[in-house]
């Protein structure tokens, strides 16, 4: 390295405190030399577990070996398949920079077309929330270089701007990329600024709360209409949208956050994603009475874990869907090659760890309309063993049955990582309630809002 790359990478460098330099420090013996990172990413680790090496440790193992398992650095090198779909149901798009240097993400959720979102599977969604994060990674270290100075977080700018209770539909989806931010990339947000917020954003707000960390949560900035002089505070008009009280208009490209009539995504959406899903060779019928509900259970007996498919659709009408998981006896953080060796011998040992813990929630409890020739699908992976409980619920109806058309696999990891269907135990409850005759109203009673944790 000559004395101009010398002085270059002294200017990118943090300056962290004595705390901060001797865990930073510990950190380093205690990964192998193949597993290091720069200063500034195990930095992040630390920041996250408040310095406590040891966490920090389990943590950046446990992330590292997330990027080898999934290819990260080279399956997310480009774009997903579906990301410019995802991008047509929530307009997106990486504009300019703060007055920090950080990168801006502008996100027009209350624009969503949300009839067509919620139809996207969570596992696909995760997929493009992935590369939005490496690109964003990408960006941090561009940023570096061009400002000679290390950039490590983001900045998002959310338009709340037609948001409404009915979006509580689409917070299901926020379980699944929360978890990657914060296992995944931690430290990476600088601050989550909401715009346009409108007068239902306290009862969103309350709902979404819970899946942040403490830290994340006092990043958030919840602005109304007259959100302008802040906002130029954080960020200079010459960065930011026309729209936003900016100078930037990205003609090239047909402004910088586009959008499209709700039609055009409908008819993408049903011509480019549909096509691709993967439909049930046989389906499971029954009918669910009103005020009942029908329960799949099926077990997860890899202690890393396994995904599980579904696919549902009813004859006519919504049905509530919601995915709790009940994991078996936690065990303690492994390394990988122990992680093999308890795999290796999970069959012996399954029968000890039968003990359950409390049911975590994977999706919320969400009412879908979803004829036969437009079924719902997705999938759920939970990462340690345990049960995975489907529960298709149509207590809201108090008059009306219900005919679901229903299909669920768990799937098995072949010598070659590729997934394929296991035909594992399945057990189904089914439940009635008796019929309340004081009910006012059958469909039309909306379900209520949720604290989810």
């Amino acid at each position: 390295m000559n004395s101009r790359e010398e002085k270059h990478e002294l200017i990118l460098k943090e300056a962290y405190t004595a705390a901060e330099q001797a865990a930073l420090q510990s950190l380093k013996l205690k990964l192998a030399r193949s597993s290091l990172s720069a200063d500034h990413t195990m930095m992040r680790f630390l920041r996250a577990r408040g310095l406590d090496v040891q966490l920090a440790f389990e943590m950046y193992v446990m992330a590292h070996n997330w990027r080898k398992t999934n290819e990260v650095d080279g399956q997310y090198a480009r774009p997903p398949p579906m990301e410019r779909l995802l991008k047509l149901a929530v307009p997106q798009e990486l504009h300019g920079h703060d007055r920090g240097g950080r990168p801006v993400l502008i996100q027009k959720i209350g624009q969503m077309h949300l009839s067509t979102f919620i139809k996207f599977d969570p596992e696909i969604v995760n997929q493009c929330h992935i590369h939005q994060m490496e690109m964003l990674m990408k960006a941090c270290e561009e940023n570096s270089q061009r400002f000679r100075k290390r950039v490590t977080q983001v900045t998002i700018v959310v338009d709340a701007k037609g948001l409404g209770l009915s979006h509580r539909k689409a917070i299901q989806f926020s379980r699944g990329t929360s978890f990657i931010d914060k296992n995944y990339y931690p430290e990476t947000l600088h601050q989550l600024i909401f715009i346009n917020a409108p007068a239902i954003a306290p009862a969103l707000w309350k709902i979404a709360k819970p899946m942040m960390d403490p830290s994340t949560q006092q990043k958030v900035l919840i602005l109304g209409r007259n959100y302008h002089a802040k906002l130029h505070e954080i960020i200079a008009p010459e960065q930011l949208p026309k729209e936003y009280g900016g100078q930037c208009q990205c003609e090239e490209r047909g402004g910088c956050v586009p959008e499209v009539p709700a039609a055009i995504c409908k008819e993408a959406f049903k011509s480019e994603y549909s096509s691709t899903k993967k439909l049930s060779p046989k389906l499971n019928e029954i009918v669910i009475g009103a005020r009942g509900s029908h329960t799949v259970e099926v077990e997860i007996g890899n202690p890393l874990g396994q995904e599980v498919s579904y696919l549902f659709s009813t004859s006519k009408n919504d049905i509530g869907f919601a995915v709790e998981f009940l994991p078996f006896e936690r065990q303690p953080v492994l390394g990988a090659g122990e992680a093999q060796h308890l795999h290796q011998h999970a069959a012996a040992e399954n029968e000890q760890k039968k003990r359950t813990l409390k049911a975590q929630l994977l999706l919320e409890n969400v009412r879908y309309a979803c004829p036969p020739d437009d079924p719902m699908t997705g999938s759920v992976r939970p990462n340690c063993a345990g049960i995975c409980r489907f529960v298709f619920d149509n207590s809201f109806s108090r008059f009306t049955s219900k005919q679901l058309f229903f299909h669920v696999s768990v799937e098995d990891d072949d010598a070659d990582g590729a997934r394929t269907p296991s035909s594992s135990r399945s057990l189904s409850r089914h439940r009635f309630q008796s019929l309340d005759t004081n009910a006012d109203s059958d469909e039309e009673e909306e379900l209520p809002v949720l604290e989810v944790f």
